[in-house]
């Protein structure tokens, strides 16, 4: 790394983050990451003299330290959303494609009611009033909406259908990963940020003991790429790394 002064010091920061839970035996890349920052923090108590008219500090001694990081994410992926919500191990389930063949619905007019429950994704929806012998094919948009992702329909109370109807539909094959939120108390495990500026020295910066939070609220609307903001604490393991107990910052310099 050059002496100062010098101008390839200066830093363009990028980098990756990873993150390992705790019992993991692997990192987890968290994605696109567009601010990373870490905050340290003192807490001192302070002594003054009492043995002249202006009082005069003779004393200055740490008590406490903290250290924090704010982090940016961009990607909700499954992994992200359950690390902030701190939902422990996500439930996974698969629906299979398959089609609904006269499916009987009983409406509430001007209300959304499952189709059939926990069916979801839907395309090529067929609305009837008998499932057998059908005389009347209802009329989207006039008799009827549905949301063919949640797999809800609604009567309108301006159309022809009143009360029971019959649905055919197909449903698309998915995976389902649910996030249960807030299972655990905490998200906690090692903190991993690997540098690759375009401009600038390489740091590498590892936390032993952080503990993940979601800062603020989590945008599931908005007008641009959305955003989860990450708080994250650094405890103290000077047990098993006593050098740096709270995080280490290691800079990668080329080789002669």
């Amino acid at each position: 790394m050059p002496v100062s002064p010098n101008t390839e010091n200066y830093m363009y920061g990028k980098g990756e983050l990873f993150f390992k839970p705790d019992g993991a035996t692997g990192y987890m890349h968290l994605g696109n990451c567009p601010a990373f920052s870490i905050s340290v923090e003192l807490e001192k108590a302070e002594h003054y003299s009492s043995m002249a008219g202006t009082r005069e500090k003779d004393l200055s001694k740490v008590t406490q330290k903290t250290a924090s990081s704010s982090i940016t994410l961009e990607e909700f992926s499954v992994q992200n959303m359950n690390l902030v919500l701190m939902g422990g191990t996500p439930s996974t389930s698969s629906q299979s494609s398959s089609a609904l063949d006269g499916v009987e619905v009983t409406t509430v007019a001007d209300q959304y009611v499952p189709i059939q429950e926990g069916t979801m994704r839907l395309s090529n929806v067929v609305v009837e009033d008998d499932p057998l012998s059908p005389t009347t094919q209802y009329e989207e948009g006039v008799d009827y909406l549905v949301n063919r992702e949640s797999g809800m329909i609604m009567a309108l109370s301006t159309g022809s259908i009143s009360g029971t109807c019959y649905v055919s539909a197909d449903a698309a094959a998915l995976d389902i990963s649910t996030v249960n939120a807030l299972a655990e108390s905490s998200t906690s495990g090692e903190l991993y940020f690997v540098g690759n500026p375009d401009i600038g020295p390489n740091w590498q910066v590892r936390g032993w003991k952080v503990e993940l939070s979601l800062s603020g609220e989590l945008p599931f609307i908005s007008e641009d790429i959305a955003q989860l903001s990450v708080d994250a604490e650094f405890q103290a393991d000077r047990n098993n790394h006593p050098a740096a107990p709270f995080f280490e910052a290691v800079n990668l310099s080329a080789g002669a």
